[in-house]
Formats: structure tokens, C-alpha cells, sequence
């Protein structure tokens, strides 16, 4: 969970997440979901993005962005849950999985992590324990990173910085 840091449009959510095992044909879905009594309730019309696993997902972990492909509004103030989840299983078996990388420092008061081992039916709330993910604003100069190569470069408890190749090896 999280709380929403202004009312504003958002483009979508960055997920810190690694494999375990060969992913073939596993598709993850990200959404984003209102909260009841602390844990996710429903999902957000439109704030949903899905990703094949395959693709870049490497086993010693990445920000893996899904893009909403349109603008979604959260308020400023109001609590949300980003959800991921298998939305084609594939290969992803107990051998063959995502890991979501987790924050157990229970630093963010303003969400804590939730699991369903149901598919979402019913919820339990984990405390002490964060998820690592950013929710990313809207903006009409935004630099579609799709084609290019890059990752994190150094994290810290306040900050990440990205290092983004153009084509060609320029620097973006």
C-alpha cells in the first residue's frame, strides 16, 4: 500500500523485480487498487499493465516499468495497493517464479505490504515489511525508455539514479 503524494495523472508503476528458474510464456500484470480496512479492494479503471516475464526480467533483479498506456488520476491523500501478479502462468512454477524485492526496515509508515494466496480473494496484512516499487507521474515530455538500455546505477534510502544508453551509445 501506499498513499498517493499529490492528485495528479499517472503513467505507471516501476516494480523491483528478479526471476528464479525460466519464465517462458509467464505474463505479469500490474495494477494499481483502492484499499478497505488496509489491503487491496478493487482495481482502478485503467491503472493496469501487463509484462512478459521472459522479456528482461533478469534473474539478479531490475525496475521493470508498466507502462498504463494512458494517463490514470489518484488522489492526493488516499490510500492505494499496487498488485502484481501471474496473468499467464507459462512455466512459473515453484521452480520457476518472480521475486518482488522487499524492504523489511518497515521505514514507509504509509502502506504495508499485503499477500493473497487465493488470487485476490481475500487479503492478509504483513507489517514490518515494504515492496519496492514507484509510482510514476504523468508528463507530456516524457522519454519513452522502450529500445533503450538501463538500469539502476546506485540506489540509497533517498534516491535513485538511472543510467540510460540512446542507440549508438549516447547518453540520454
Amino acid at each position: 500500500g501506499f498513499i498517493a503524494p499529490s492528485t495528479t495523472l499517472y503513467r505507471g508503476v516501476g516494480v523491483f523485480i528478479g526471476r528464479t528458474g525460466t519464465l517462458t510464456g509467464t505474463v505479469l500484470r500490474c495494477r494499481v487498487y483502492t484499499n478497505s480496512a488496509g489491503v487491496p479492494s478493487s482495481a482502478v479503471t485503467g491503472a493496469s499493465a501487463t509484462y512478459a516475464a521472459d522479456a528482461l526480467v533478469t534473474t539478479s533483479g531490475q525496475y521493470i516499468f508498466f507502462d498504463f498506456g494512458a494517463p490514470v488520476a489518484l488522489t492526493s491523500g488516499t490510500t492505494y495497493h499496487v498488485v502484481l501478479d501471474i496473468s499467464t502462468a507459462g512455466t512459473a512454477d515453484a521452480s520457476n517464479y518472480i521475486r518482488w524485492g522487499e524492504d523489511g526496515s518497515g521505514e514507509y509508515v504509509d502502506g504495508a505490504l499485503s499477500t493473497s494466496t487465493n488470487g485476490g480473494s481475500t487479503w492478509a496484512a504483513v507489517s514490518g515489511s515494504d515492496m519496492a516499487f514507484q509510482v510514476v507521474p504523468y508528463s507530456d515530455t516524457w522519454e519513452d525508455l522502450f529500445g533503450h538500455e538501463w538500469d539502476v546505477v546506485n540506489t540509497s534510502p533517498t534516491a535513485h539514479r538511472i543510467r540510460v544508453v540512446r542507440d549508438g551509445g549516447q547518453w540520454l
